[in-house]
């Protein structure tokens, strides 16, 4: 919850990882743009909007396109009925 609605650099991220949350998860590493706290961070997510824009992302870099790092990079939520919530790059 500390990197919603706040800019951040995504670095990089490795798809398909097991957690003790299952399979199928993406972790994702990176740096906060305006904040005292340095160094790099990473964030699980099995978030599909998420992960769909970051594979996105990798496959444009294997066609040859400089996409990371990503700055100004803001994860929002939205709500989606029934209590699920979504999550989005922004």
């Amino acid at each position: 919850m500390d990197i919603l609605n706040v800019s951040i650099t995504v670095h990089d991220f490795e798809d398909n990882i097991t957690t003790k949350l299952g399979p199928g998860r993406c972790a994702v590493l990176f740096t906060f743009d305006e904040s005292p706290e340095q160094g790099k961070f990473k964030f699980l997510t099995g978030s599909l909007s998420l992960k769909d824009t970051l594979n996105r992302a990798r496959a444009a870099e294997k066609e040859g396109k400089q996409i990371f790092p990503v700055e100004n990079v803001v994860i929002k939520r939205k709500n989606i009925g029934n209590g699920k919530t979504s999550y989005y790059f922004d």
